[in-house]
């Protein structure tokens, strides 16, 4: 289990190591750190790579692998975050003109 769902959103966090254009051409399109996405699928763990997200934003080419399997590039879960969405509401309370002193006092 990865702790991710479909339609999430996410923040990368590291992206180190992560090269475009390998041999295979699998990955062409690569995270930016600090960038956020949409996770499109999720790719189940495994003992070796962990549970791999795929995402809305990163269209990367359909592969064939040395095993046989095809599909688009995952990239590792623990490279991102769960994003804090934070409501509009809370920064237009912050902009609201505060009350005087002098209105505040009953009269």
């Amino acid at each position: 289990m990865s702790g991710y769902a479909v339609g999430q959103v996410v923040v990368c966090v590291d992206n180190s190591g992560i090269q475009g254009n390998s041999d295979n051409g699998a990955v062409v399109n690569t995270p930016i750190e600090g960038a956020i996405y949409t996770v499109r699928q999720i790719r189940p763990a495994d003992e070796r790579l962990g549970a791999g997200l795929i995402l809305a934003e990163l269209i990367n080419p359909v592969v064939t692998w040395s095993d046989g399997r095809r599909g688009e590039v995952a990239f590792h879960a623990r490279r991102f975050r769960p994003a804090v969405q934070t409501s509009l509401d809370v920064f237009e309370k912050m902009l609201a003109p505060m009350p005087c002193k002098r209105e505040m006092e009953p009269v």
